[in-house]
């Protein structure tokens, strides 16, 4: 299993070999300039470039809402976590509903954000064009709403603003690395949720970015999924799809949600196929810590995203606009993975950074 699960593989074979930075194979000469400089400049720390300078003053008294698209799902949860730890920076009353997938329980959250009266609220990847008409009724109450996690035209009576690091352009970085890691014939099996938005930008991007980089890939599958599926249908799924494709060298799995219920599915059919992800949840960070079957993802700093959004929502508050902000992203592998036990979060401290534009706003 420590043998498929390196990135630097011949990936036909199950021979251990030299890994370099890129994840290409030291036993290749096989060379794509593009590619590699793409993979260069993701492998780097993120240097932040839109980070707001100045901010008004920490909204007093205020009460945030924050609903949840699936708290089972480890990025929905870490965009709650980090949306819970900068409302109690910024002095708010906050609370998480958990929407466990389900548009009718996320409609209710927001409901019931009208009926307690809520400040603000925040969607954690919660997909808008299922909440679009309560969240229409949110905004007439009085209450703001922005969303992290997805993607969205921001409108005065809708979501007013989203923050979200660029997901094509993430996507197209995994697809580079893919090219060198496998030297330029990826045979590449999908297992695709393009339920959420980000998601959907991810696999866009990737798609985009294997034409770009990759003449000689190709797609052994596509299996489609949804969170909901992630711990009853999926592990079937990953199995019948592997068997039926032996010759498939790279898995693509839609986020990291979904890839602690594929990795054991694999090892139970014995795939030696290595598999990307996006995100960069703490589960997968171990996998690739131990090489055990994921070797590489695109991380985003979701909990720095949350950040960004209880930032607009002060902005909001005080009836300025919201500043866009990127959040850090990051291609992590092996050599440069966060210290053991801590999910990626960006490259410098914009908590410090945040708590210090609340407190002299």
């Amino acid at each position: 299993m420590a043998c498929a699960a390196t990135a630097g593989l011949l990936l036909t074979s199950c021979s251990t070999v030299e890994q370099s930075d890129s994840g290409a194979s030291a036993e290749s000469d096989y060379a794509n300039e593009a590619a590699q400089k793409v993979v260069d400049r993701a492998l780097a720390e993120f240097e932040p470039t839109d980070f707001p300078t100045s901010s008004p003053a920490a909204a007093e008294d205020k009460t945030l809402v924050i609903v949840s698209c699936y708290q089972a799902a480890a990025g929905c949860a870490r965009i709650s976590a980090g949306a819970l730890e900068a409302a109690e920076a910024i002095g708010w009353k906050a609370k998480v509903v958990d929407g466990q997938g389900d548009p009718n329980l996320q409609n209710s959250a927001l409901e019931q954000a009208i009926t307690e009266k809520a400040d603000a609220v925040l969607l954690a990847a919660v997909e808008y064009p299922v909440v679009a008409s309560t969240v229409e009724r949110v905004r007439k109450a009085g209450i703001h709403v922005v969303s992290v996690g997805t993607t969205g035209e921001a409108s005065e009576d809708g979501v007013e603003y989203f923050s979200t690091a660029p997901g094509e352009k993430i996507g197209e970085v995994m697809a580079a690395w893919v090219t060198l890691a496998t030297a330029g014939n990826g045979n590449i099996g999908y297992f695709s949720d393009r339920s959420f938005a980000a998601s959907d930008a991810y696999e866009t991007g990737f798609r985009d970015g294997i034409k770009q980089y990759c003449e000689n890939c190709s797609e052994a599958f596509t299996t489609s999924f949804s969170a909901t599926e992630i711990g009853t249908t999926l592990p079937a799924r990953v199995k019948g799809s592997l068997q039926s494709h032996p010759d498939v060298n790279m898995v693509y799995a839609a986020y990291d949600g979904a890839v602690g219920a594929m990795v054991p599915a694999m090892h139970e059919i014995s795939s030696t196929a290595p598999l990307v992800g996006f995100d960069g949840n703490l589960q997968s960070l171990d996998f690739i810590r131990e090489g055990n079957t994921q070797v590489a993802t695109m991380a985003t700093a979701l909990e720095w995203a949350a950040w960004g959004g209880v930032d607009a929502l002060n902005r909001l508050l005080n009836g300025e606009e919201p500043v866009p902000s990127t959040p850090a992203y990051r291609l992590l592998t092996k050599d440069n993975l966060p210290p053991d036990g801590q999910s990626y979060t960006g490259d410098t401290d914009y908590r410090a950074a945040y708590r210090e534009l609340w407190q002299a706003g």
